[in-house]
């Protein structure tokens, strides 16, 4: 039995966690920049590397491969993260972003050889475009046993579709999850479900891969998929775990760790065991820093770009040296011509997932001249939808973080909105006070940046900001404090806070659809068209004013 680094009392008081009423399982931003498995496409790359079966506790002895090397040894980690399903190129003004065939190609022709090099992950490998939630998470997994993955974190978005569909994902990779950091609740055992660390032998170096959660997955996804895991301390854990994977034989040991560069900084100043690197994921930045002698490397999202950083291992002296590290976007503009040749492989591979998305979701329901933007846009045309579906309601209250894409021209099919609100949310319906929801709009808004504030409203309008937040009803009258209302909300929001829903109404009404289904259902009945399309049907005003 492997032993937790902190007893249960210890654990809430040391989580590192980032709580806001964005984040989380439809929070952490997966935009642009400013559910059976298949067969399809599970050939590797000519050049991805052979699968290393896991044994059965998690931990494998390295992998095979060439002797010990006789002098210093160069060692290139190719890193992405928060790749959240983006297999084809996601173009926004004027730009086209990633693609995995555009990606693959870009790193071999940056030097990538899976015979000497090391490609991994922090994690959220899915929950994005309807190619990969439909199908939750299997041509993810396609295209990373193709590109020769060598191991993954666990993000939260790993969650979504349930630890089953983890497991069963994971017994389908040719690569490793990784979550040292994951118990089963209330217990000294780590989860069946992931490893906690991997050591792969490369160039006849033995590597040490450590994976790390986010421990503010336990409210970042939604709590009833999570309720069963205890998501341990950072520090602690490598505290931990990094003596354990020395002694197991690895020279080198990085760091996979789905938490952000902010809280990962802190805790390579605070380590006290010997780690050589650690790539970062969750907060989709790419910044790079050194502290305390250790590279911090974030990589992006949606395989839009990636890291390349380099170290020196001497054998003589069994010290890893850091050389340096850099970002390589993978975008071009679209007025332009590709600069590389997609990898054929993973263009056939993405072609046959997107021929069952067709198939599955390929109605048309719509038509947009402009698109539909990300922000009050595109939360004024859910939140109507849903008071249009459910008339007897009063207010609607959903989450901006729970919606991930944009709209582009043209037409709307099913599996566009599929991908705007990709999760398995359903719509509640509860009775609260006015001075209740005015509680829930302080909150809510205690957080605005920008001009731009966390939660998309339906029937209400506001002003100011966290307790001075003012609420007026629709048609103009000044919410009455003590009224009851009928309001509509996801149930990720109800189960996760930070508003404080469940003890406002213990006794909600679960409408019985998915939060998607009344989007659906009002835009196609609509029957927009280029001479009357979408746009002009939608609430395009801000209503924070």
């Amino acid at each position: 039995m492997l032993s937790k680094p902190c007893h249960a009392a210890c654990r809430a008081s040391i989580w590192i966690a980032v709580l806001c009423s964005a984040c989380g399982s439809d929070g952490d931003g997966a935009g642009p920049p400013t559910n059976p498995s298949s067969d399809a496409g599970t050939e590797a790359s000519p050049d991805a590397p052979s699968d290393v079966a896991l044994d059965q506790v998690g931990e494998a002895a390295p992998e095979a491969g060439p002797d010990a090397p006789l002098g210093p040894v160069e060692l290139t980690v190719f890193h992405t993260s928060d790749e959240h399903g983006w297999l084809q190129p996601l173009v926004s003004s004027g730009i086209v972003y990633g693609g995995a065939a555009n990606f693959f190609a870009q790193i071999k022709g940056d030097g990538f050889d899976p015979a000497t090099d090391l490609l991994v992950s922090s994690g959220d490998n899915w929950t994005g475009p309807a190619i990969t939630t439909l199908f939750q998470g299997k041509p993810m997994v396609d295209a990373f046993n193709y590109m020769g993955y060598a191991a993954t974190a666990i993000g939260n978005h790993e969650f979504d579709f349930g630890v089953a569909v983890l497991s069963q994902r994971a017994s389908e990779s040719n690569y490793a999850y990784l979550g040292a950091n994951l118990y089963d609740k209330g217990t000294d055992d780590r989860v069946a479900f992931a490893r906690p660390y991997k050591i792969v032998r490369v160039q006849g170096i033995d590597v040490g891969l450590i994976g790390l959660t986010t421990p503010s997955t336990a409210t970042a996804t939604n709590p009833k998929l999570v309720a069963d895991i205890d998501f341990e301390n950072i520090t602690e854990t490598l505290e931990s775990v990094v003596p354990e994977v020395r002694a197991a034989g690895a020279e080198v040991v990085l760091v996979l760790a789905h938490q952000d560069a902010y809280w990962m900084n802190q805790v390579a100043a605070e380590l006290t065991v010997p780690v050589d690197g650690i790539f970062t994921g969750h907060d989709h930045g790419s910044l790079h820093e050194v502290v305390h002698g250790i590279p911090v490397v974030g990589s992006g999202w949606g395989l839009q770009g990636y890291s390349v950083t380099r170290f020196v291992y001497d054998p003589a002296t069994e010290q890893t040296s850091f050389l340096d590290t850099r970002f390589e976007p993978v975008a071009y503009a679209e007025s332009g011509s590709n600069p590389v040749t997609p990898d054929p492989g993973l263009l056939d591979l993405v072609d046959g997932w997107q021929a069952q998305l067709d198939t599955e979701l390929g109605e048309e329901i719509g038509y947009t001249e402009t698109g539909i933007t990300m922000g009050w846009q595109e939360g004024n045309w859910v939140t109507d939808a849903w008071l249009w579906a459910f008339p007897d309601a009063d207010v609607a209250l959903q989450n901006f973080g729970g919606l991930r894409q944009p709209i582009s021209p043209g037409v709307i099919k099913l599996e566009d909105v599929f991908g705007v609100m990709p999760f398995d949310n359903a719509i509640y319906e509860l009775e609260l006070t006015g001075a209740q929801l005015q509680e829930d709009l302080a909150i809510g808004t205690e957080s605005c940046t920008m001009g731009g504030c966390y939660i998309a409203v339906g029937g209400i309008t506001f002003s100011g900001t966290g307790s001075s937040v003012s609420v007026t009803l629709q048609g103009g009258a000044p919410l009455d404090l003590q009224a009851t209302y009928r309001v509509l909300v996801n149930d990720y929001m109800y189960e996760t806070g930070p508003y404080p829903l469940k003890a406002q109404d213990p006794t909600p009404i679960d409408l019985g659809v998915n939060f998607r289904e009344p989007v659906v259902d009002w835009t196609r009945q609509l029957n927009t068209s280029p001479s009357d399309p979408l746009e002009a049907h939608i609430d395009s005003t801000p209503r924070n004013q």
